[in-house]
């Protein structure tokens, strides 16, 4: 199982199971993780599941906010691999997958 740990702007950490084949990461409540910041656009990213391959995929979704993994911008859709950091806007995540 693949999932998230967040660590939140107040220092905490946050869990977060990456379940079905899509998962969209913004500050609007409809996202399946909701970072409520304005350096996140409302739908700024999402994790995909690619099941034939058993592979994870992130894409970034807005125009104006870039996502990083391992401190690299993300220009197109990129593999994930265990123990990747990506950054989106001030938060920093953690993708493990056991």
């Amino acid at each position: 199982m693949a999932k998230l740990l967040i660590k939140k702007k107040d220092g905490n950490l946050q869990i977060s199971a990456l379940s079905g084949e899509r998962f969209n990461i913004g500050r609007q409540e409809e996202n399946d993780l909701v970072l409520s910041d304005k350096t996140v656009s409302r739908v700024h990213a999402s994790i995909i599941f690619q099941p034939t391959l058993k592979i994870w995929l992130i894409n970034n979704l807005s125009q104006t906010n870039p996502v990083f993994v391992n401190n690299a911008e993300l220009l197109k859709k990129a593999v994930l691999f265990d123990q990747d950091i990506i950054e989106i806007g001030i938060y920093n995540l953690k993708f493990v997958e056991e």
